[in-house]
This record gives C-alpha cells, sequence and structure tokens, in this order.
C-alpha cells in the first residue's frame, strides 16, 4: 500500500490514521475526567509527531515547505490569535495549553501540516477511512444499547463502574456520537447522489449510519439515557455580550479554558428560576457564542474567515473531492448549532488536512530556506539536495526538536499528575490520609500550576491538621512534635489555598476554599475572620447569582455576632432567588437571634411552603417546632437564653495553643500574588485511617451526562 509513497509521508498517513482512532475511541479510565484528558492526551501526541515528521522532512530537503492551499492564511491568523489569548488572558497559560488552549493549537497544526505532509491521496481513500470509523462508532452505540459495549470492557479491564446504557459513549457522549455519525452520513448521501453507480459500500454504509443517527437521536431524547442539557441560546447570547467589558476581553478574548468561570460571572439572573440554575457550563449552545467569550471577537473572525475560505475551495473543487468536502462543510455547520468539543474539532482538523492533500496539485508551496522565502509553482521545483543556509537549518531543525521534547515532557508530566490525583481520590474511599496526602503532593510536583490541584490539597491539610488535633487530644497534650506537624499542615493549606486563587482568580471555587480554610483558622488569629469575609466576598463576585455562597458569607458574619450585616446578605440572596429554601431557614435564625420574632415566624413559614412534598418528614416536623417555639416567645413577649440552637461542628477546633502564632500571622499577613512553591515534606501520623482525608469539591453540580457541563472530581472517573 506505502510502496509509492516516500517514509515520510508513508509515516504520515499512519500517524493521521493511529490517531484519528485513538481520538474517537481511546478511554482510559486513569484520571477524573479520563475522557476528555485521553483525547486530549491522543491528540497531543499526533500533533508533535507531525511536527516531528515535518522537521525531519526539511531537513532532508535542506528548506522549510509548506502547501498554501487558501486555507493557509486563515489558519495561521487563528493560530496567532489563540496563542495570545492562551498567554495574555492569564499570566499562568500552562492550565489552558494543557486544555482548550493546547486543542485549538494543536488542530491547527494538525490541518497546515498534515494537509502538507501527506501525498496527493485520492479523496476516495479518506472519505472511506472516516465512513469506516464512522460506522465502527454506531457498533459501539448499539452495543451500549444493549448492556455490553465499551464501558462492559472498560468496568472490567479497570475495575471501575461506567454506565453500562446510552449514558456513557466511548467518545464523551452520545451526543459526541451522534454528531460523528451525521458527519459521515452526510458526505455518504452526498456521495451516493452524485455517483452514478451505487456502490455496494456506499449503500452499506448510509443504512447503517442512518441506524446510528435513530439510536443516538433516540438516546439523547429528554428522560432518556443520553439526555442533555445546554444553556438556551438567549443565556449564551447574554453572556458572550457581557464577557466584552473590556477591550482586551473583546478582541482576544479571556482565555480558551475560561468559559465556565465566565458563565458563573455573566449569567443572566433568569436562570436562577430554572432548573439548571446551579449547573456550571463549560461551552456555550454553539461553538461561535462558546469562541467570542474564549477567544474573543477576533478569534471568532478568524474561524468565519476559516470556513469561508473552505467553501471558496469546495466551490471550485473536482467531483472526485466533492464527497470528502461535504465532510468538512458538515463539521462547519454543526458547529454553528452545537458546543465545541475535542472530538469533533480533531475530526474536523484531519479531514481539512485530507482535503488540502487531495487538492494540493491546484496550490503553489511556500518554500524557506535561510533567510529567504519564494513561492514555488509545483512539488517538483522544491529540490532535495539544495544546502543553502545550512547551518541556520540545522539550528533551527535542533531547536525545533527540542521544543518538541520539551512539550512531549511537559504533557507526559501533567498526565501523570492527573492519575496521581485520581488515585488520591482512591485512597479517600479507603480513608488513607497518608495516601491522599503524598499522592496529591506528588500530583502538585509534577504540575504546581493546576489550581483544582493546590485547592484539594490545601484542603487536605487542613482536615489532617483537624483530624490529628482530636486524635492527639482524645489521649494526651499535644507534645512539640504534634504542633510542629499541625502546623505545618495549617500554613501548608493556607499557602495553597492561596495559591488556588492566584492561578485561577475568576473560579468561585477557589474563593471558598480560601474562605472556609481561614474560617477553620479564626480561633487563631483576630485576622482570620476579616480574611475569611474577604475571601467570600471575593467568590460572590466571581459567581454573583449563587445563593451558596451568600449563605456561607451570612452564616460566617453570624458567627462574629455581626447580625445585621448577616440578614442584608441572606436578603440579597432572597431577592436573586426566591424560592432557595436555605436563605429563607437561615434568615429566620438570623432574624431570631435580632430578637424580631414575628418576621423570623414569617421565614419559617416561607421554608414550609418551598419544601418539596418529597422533602423528608423531619425537615417538616423540625421547621414546625421551630414555628411553635417562636409562638409561645411572641405570646409571652420573653426574650430567650442565649442556648445554642445550631448542631455542633462536625470538625474539631484548633485551639491557639496548638501552633506557633508568629508563623500564622506571618502567614495570613502575606499578600504577595505569586505562586507558592508546593511543599515536599512528608506526612507523619500517629494513627492512621479514621480520619476523613479529603473535602468533597464544592463548586456548580454537573448535567449528567453533559458534554458542557464541567466535571466534578469524585473517587470514580467521569467521562
Amino acid at each position: 500500500m506505502f510502496k509509492k509513497f516516500t517514509p515520510i509521508q508513508s509515516a504520515s498517513i499512519v500517524t493521521l490514521l493511529a490517531g484519528a482512532t485513538a481520538i474517537l475511541f481511546g478511554a482510559l479510565p486513569l484520571t477524573d475526567n479520563f475522557v476528555f484528558h485521553t483525547k486530549a492526551l491522543a491528540l497531543f501526541i499526533t500533533t508533535l509527531v507531525l511536527v516531528v515528521l515535518f522537521l525531519v522532512r526539511s531537513f532532508m530537503r535542506g528548506s522549510y515547505t509548506l502547501t498554501m492551499s487558501p486555507l493557509t492564511p486563515a489558519l495561521g491568523l487563528m493560530g496567532v490569535l489563540v496563542t495570545a489569548s492562551t498567554f495574555l488572558a492569564n499570566p499562568y497559560p500552562v492550565d489552558s495549553l494543557l486544555g482548550y488552549g493546547g486543542v485549538y493549537l494543536s488542530v491547527i497544526f494538525l490541518a497546515l501540516i498534515g494537509g502538507s505532509l501527506l501525498p496527493q491521496l485520492k479523496a476516495k481513500s479518506g472519505f472511506r477511512t472516516f465512513t469506516i470509523l464512522a460506522m465502527i462508532l454506531t457498533v459501539t452505540l448499539l452495543t451500549q444499547l444493549v448492556g455490553f459495549g465499551p464501558a462492559t470492557m472498560i468496568n472490567a479491564l479497570f475495575s471501575v463502574n461506567l454506565p453500562t446504557d446510552l449514558a456513557f459513549s466511548i467518545t464523551g457522549s452520545t451526543f459526541i456520537s451522534l454528531q460523528v455519525i451525521v458527519v459521515a452520513l452526510v458526505g455518504n448521501a452526498a456521495h451516493v447522489f452524485l455517483q452514478k453507480r451505487r456502490d455496494a459500500f456506499s449503500l452499506t454504509a448510509v443504512a447503517t449510519l442512518i441506524v446510528g443517527v435513530l439510536v443516538g437521536g433516540w438516546a439523547i431524547m429528554p428522560g432518556n439515557p443520553g439526555a442533555l442539557q445546554f444553556p438556551n441560546i438567549q443565556t449564551s447570547w447574554n453572556v458572550a455580550l457581557d464577557s466584552l467589558e473590556t477591550p482586551r476581553a473583546a478582541l482576544i478574548g479571556r482565555g480558551p479554558d475560561s468559559y465556565g468561570t465566565t458563565y458563573d460571572r455573566f449569567k443572566p439572573a433568569q436562570v436562577n428560576a430554572t432548573e439548571v440554575w446551579n449547573l456550571q457550563y463549560t461551552q456555550g449552545s454553539n461553538t461561535p457564542l462558546t469562541m467570542v467569550v474564549t477567544i474573543g471577537l477576533l478569534g471568532f473572525l478568524s474561524w468565519l474567515f476559516i470556513a469561508f475560505k473552505f467553501f471558496q475551495m469546495f466551490a471550485k473543487s473536482t467531483e472526485g473531492t466533492k464527497p470528502l468536502g461535504y465532510l468538512v462543510a458538515s463539521t462547519f455547520v454543526l458547529q454553528l448549532l452545537v458546543p465545541p468539543n475535542i472530538v469533533m474539532l480533531s475530526l474536523q482538523a484531519l479531514l481539512l488536512a485530507l482535503y488540502i492533500a487531495a487538492e494540493k496539485k491546484h496550490y503553489p508551496i511556500l518554500k524557506i530556506q535561510a533567510f529567504a522565502a519564494q513561492i514555488v509553482k509545483k512539488i517538483s521545483s522544491v529540490g532535495s539536495n539544495q544546502r543553502e543556509g545550512k547551518h541556520l537549518l540545522y539550528v533551527t531543525f535542533v531547536l525545533g526538536m527540542l521544543l518538541v521534547g520539551a512539550a512531549l515532557y511537559g504533557v507526559g508530566r501533567a498526565y501523570v499528575a492527573e492519575v496521581y490525583m485520581m488515585q488520591s481520590s482512591y485512597a479517600a474511599q479507603r480513608n488513607d490520609a497518608r495516601a491522599v496526602y503524598e499522592l496529591q503532593q506528588k500530583a502538585i510536583m509534577l504540575n504546581q500550576y493546576n489550581d483544582v490541584f493546590r485547592r484539594r490539597y490545601g484542603q487536605t491539610n487542613l482536615l489532617i491538621a483537624q483530624a490529628l488535633t482530636a486524635q492527639v487530644q482524645d489521649s494526651t497534650q499535644l507534645s512539640e512534635e504534634d504542633k510542629a506537624q499541625i502546623t505545618r499542615l495549617i500554613l501548608q493549606a493556607v499557602r495553597e489555598a492561596r495559591s488556588a486563587t492566584v492561578l485561577n482568580p475568576a473560579d468561585s471555587a477557589n474563593w471558598l476554599a480560601l474562605a472556609r480554610v481561614y474560617e477553620a483558622l479564626i480561633p487563631l488569629s483576630e485576622d482570620a475572620g476579616n480574611l475569611s469575609v474577604q475571601s467570600y466576598l471575593a467568590a460572590v463576585r466571581t459567581n454573583p447569582l449563587n445563593p451558596t455562597l451568600r449563605i456561607g458569607l451570612s452564616n460566617l458574619l453570624a458567627s462574629q455576632e455581626a447580625y445585621p450585616q448577616a440578614l442584608e446578605v441572606l436578603n440579597q440572596t432572597a431577592a436573586i432567588k426566591p424560592d432557595f429554601v436555605p436563605t429563607h431557614f437561615a434568615r429566620a435564625q438570623v432574624l431570631q437571634e435580632l430578637g424580631n420574632y414575628q418576621a423570623a415566624k414569617e421565614s419559617y413559614q416561607v421554608v414550609l411552603q418551598l419544601l418539596d412534598a418529597d422533602a423528608p418528614e423531619g425537615d417538616r416536623v423540625e421547621v414546625e417546632s421551630r414555628i411553635r417555639a417562636l409562638d409561645e416567645l411572641i405570646a409571652s413577649g420573653e426574650i430567650p437564653d442565649d442556648e445554642d440552637d445550631e448542631e455542633a461542628a462536625e470538625d474539631p477546633a484548633i485551639e491557639e495553643s496548638d501552633i506557633v502564632p508568629s508563623l500564622l500571622t506571618e502567614t495570613l499577613e502575606d499578600e504577595s500574588t505569586v505562586v507558592s512553591d508546593p511543599s515536599n515534606e512528608p506526612l507523619d501520623l500517629p494513627g492512621e485511617g479514621d480520619e476523613e482525608a479529603e473535602a468533597d469539591d464544592t463548586s456548580d453540580q454537573t448535567a449528567p451526562g453533559s458534554p458542557t457541563a464541567s466535571p466534578v472530581a469524585s473517587p470514580t472517573p467521569t467521562p
């Protein structure tokens, strides 16, 4: 098959085929968000291998050559804008490079370099390959439908518990699988229609793909296993418009991975009246509205430029490449209707590379040699023995290979870090505090720029410090060694939580984690209370419509006996979400502390009205008993005792004598905005296995099965 191609061309074909297969069907449940991480790893490796092949070919030819299709300037422009958004929208771009920033850059390189490296293949070869992959994907949907699909095999191999119905799909969701199948069906239907002779393969493919569309379409309907939750078009439109508040955000966006936090900040108030009020969407309702937020108006216009140039090419293409062109065209149409995802972006880039390769005889070649660049008309005019400027070529070749090696090393480190973090979740299930601590420590040492890692590690440090205090105090007084251990854990908790807010100040979950760390330290420092309030306020600013953040702030204020301020916060909370039961319950308690018994009674009555019919009977009985108690107080005119009606805190208190106050004061007063270096000190526990090792992540919930809602970290890997 490859005899007529050069080794570089053959290697390029194999790389793209292997990459497409891995991106479609790869899913190793070794990380929390394992479907995305597996596919991103496959995409990054595919792109880096192609870059190596491009560098080797250029070294052998003595010059850098690139097929200059009409898409080349448009793709290059988008690459520049994505790079600008990635590096300028956030002072710490590592997380973005490992997320959708890296995805966008990789697919751009795939289309540019892949189209140049591939030989002038017949369009039929790439078209049939894609069709076969889509047919295999249809088979995976059918096997999931009957309960014996890829999930069953993954569960058996890796001892996980993935859904064995269409709630799970190997692509990440049934909806994404449906998109791939629809693209293949459109191309094959066009192929059958354009052919004078209907071959058996095309007819079989159309029939199979129709079945896949029917199964996938049924699965995503409301009430079925693959049903999805998307933000409606009006909500996404409002978020996109409000996100353009500054010139930089309007031009280059807020970062390729910023949609979730931007949605939290700018979602309209009417969302709180819907059932999805507590969901964080990480993509908009379609690709253009997502791009406006993440890579700005310039990035969106560059995408429009790419689409425009492609349709210009498509209009002039030959009959032989028309079916392949229909595949590419359908991906652009789908992007107008659905959110972007790594699978469709990658497949679109691969199809563009195949399309450029099929039409490359019509395009000139950009040849860069020494300090000169020229456009040549034919591929054959690019000589293979030219050696002008060979020293510069050697230098750029070595630099390029070093950059590829560094990128591969960085991607590998980041993936291993995700594996360690997943293993720490399993250790938390076993209540193995030492393993949780050490695994999270290893993860951060490999990737210290992941704010979620730093946040979770900070929570782990605080919980272990609290558990250690309770465990030791049960039997004897704390020794100096115990005090030093607890001190170190508390200081690490503060530093890690603060580092998370520096790495990603737009994420309310980071500020909430910091607020709770400070709140736990209130018995130790007069400043901790004010710092906790400030952190809660920062969380509210980044997620102003989240009532749970405001309730946390009001509880903190109430614990400091700042009841008027707590009541003001709760009144604001009731205004943004009037039907939230915890708001009215907390408001009644504060009003009771203020002596306004009638208003407190009315708030409790609102709680009774809002309680669901299927709410636990104990909740209703508790509220009714509080109302009766208030009625007695109102009737008697008595002022209640200062007895504590609240339940005792579950976390043990840490006394001031437990740590070195000067170290804590120094840490709390440190206002540095630089990410602290992670600690690699070992953990010395006097006893293990009884304390709870890890805090639950308190970020917004995720829509079940939604590819656009952020995954919640949990001991079971989530697709």
